[in-house]
């Protein structure tokens, strides 16, 4: 798959097909299973299977530990 690696991942560009649109801001899955060269597999919050171009999608950094909030929740 190269350097995508799989996550979440913001829509950044309405994106239309026959199956349908996806819209800007919408958070997907992306996967390690593509099949199109230059798209990624990725799955919505219905639970639809896209295959979108790369271009479309910026990845979503989340830093988020439970562990470090319950620690600094409990002090």
């Amino acid at each position: 798959m190269g350097n995508v690696k799989e996550g979440k991942y913001k829509v950044i560009q309405n994106y239309n097909s026959v199956e349908g649109a996806l819209y800007e801001n919408e958070v997907v899955q992306v996967y390690d299973n593509n099949t199109k060269p230059g798209h990624l597999r990725a799955k919505d919050s219905m639970g639809r299977v896209w295959f979108i171009p790369k271009n479309y999608l910026k990845k979503i950094w989340c830093f988020l530990n439970l562990h470090y909030i319950y620690i600094w929740n409990k002090n």
